[in-house]
């Protein structure tokens, strides 16, 4: 009895033993392998998920930004063309003109409130109001092109001045795109030719006759300042001792000439070299007088003005 023991305790033993793999049940390198290739896939396949995502919001995004980019506008417009010219000579007037095209979705009119304006409400080239009204019953629809006419006077100063000019919706907005152009202003000083004088010495007050020709450029010449008054007329005084009419014929008889002179135009003698240009014209054939007399305000005795030619 004593020796089956051992028999019995290995019965025992082989009874609660398992192979925990049987034969090529034993799984090998390549195929753990395998299997963390799967795991690998699936990250991939994850991450292209993530990325195809990434890509369609992306899409949507730009797809937002096209149509945010081709929503029009009410109030819009483009520059065509202009005809702003590049130089002018100082005080020089000309014509300019601003092409601009209706871009928005709304028509311009006057009642509306479109006008083209000066950038800033100011330019160089304009005295008065700064903005292009358009006319009552004109209509720019959309699409359409309207031309905007700008007087332009050059400034006095020679320099580089800059013009630009921008739609603008009356007490809404400025919109749309800006003309601007550099005009160059070049000043030269003119040269006159001296034709004859007078002055008033002992006299209160002295003229010549001179005729009027079509075409010539007339000035007075401040030749010898006093601040007496340099004039043009139409008259002249009453007749004198010799028989020729003169203004000074009025300070014979105790009067003022300036209460009876009939001025073309008039300038106070201050400044030597002084030229007051003169617009005869419409005396073009006819016979005026120049000459100086007192200021009216109490001095100006011998002021020399001479009557003078523009030559260039």
């Amino acid at each position: 009895m004593r020796r089956a023991a051992p028999l019995f305790a290995l019965v025992l033993l082989s009874g609660c033993y398992e192979e925990p793999f049987a034969g090529d049940d034993l799984p090998d390198d390549d195929d753990l392998a395998v299997n963390d290739d799967d795991a690998t896939d699936d990250d991939d396949a994850t991450d292209d998920d993530d990325a195809a995502d990434d890509d369609d919001a992306a899409d949507d995004d730009d797809a937002s930004d096209d149509d945010d980019a081709s929503e029009p506008v009410e109030d819009d417009a483009a520059v065509v063309m202009s005809s702003i010219p590049a130089t002018l000579a100082c005080g020089e007037e000309a014509s300019a003109t601003v092409t601009m095209r209706n871009t928005g979705t709304v028509e311009w009119t006057r009642a509306t409130g479109f006008k083209l304006g000066a950038v800033g409400d100011e330019d160089p080239f304009i005295a008065g109001d700064p903005r292009v009204w358009l006319q009552e019953g004109d209509v720019v629809p959309p699409n359409a092109t309207w031309t905007f006419q700008l007087p332009l006077v050059a400034p006095s100063e020679a320099g580089a001045y800059t013009t630009d000019w921008q739609m603008v919706h009356e007490g809404i907005h400025w919109f749309g795109e800006i003309e601007a152009a550099t005009v160059q202003v070049e000043c030269t000083e003119p040269v006159w030719a001296q034709l004859a004088c007078a002055r008033n010495g002992s006299e209160v007050c002295d003229d010549e006759l001179f005729g009027v020709d079509a075409g010539t450029t007339y000035g007075l010449l401040c030749e010898g300042p006093n601040d007496g008054v340099g004039f043009v007329s139409s008259n002249t005084g009453p007749q004198q001792s010799d028989g020729m009419n003169r203004c000074q014929g009025w300070e014979d008889q105790g009067l003022n000439a300036w209460d009876y002179l009939d001025y073309v135009d008039s300038f106070v003698c201050d400044v030597a070299g002084e030229v007051l240009e003169l617009d005869l014209s419409p005396w073009a054939g006819d016979n005026l007088w120049f000459g100086s007399h007192d200021n009216p305000a109490g001095g100006g005795d011998m002021t020399n003005i001479c009557l003078v030619e523009l030559v260039e």
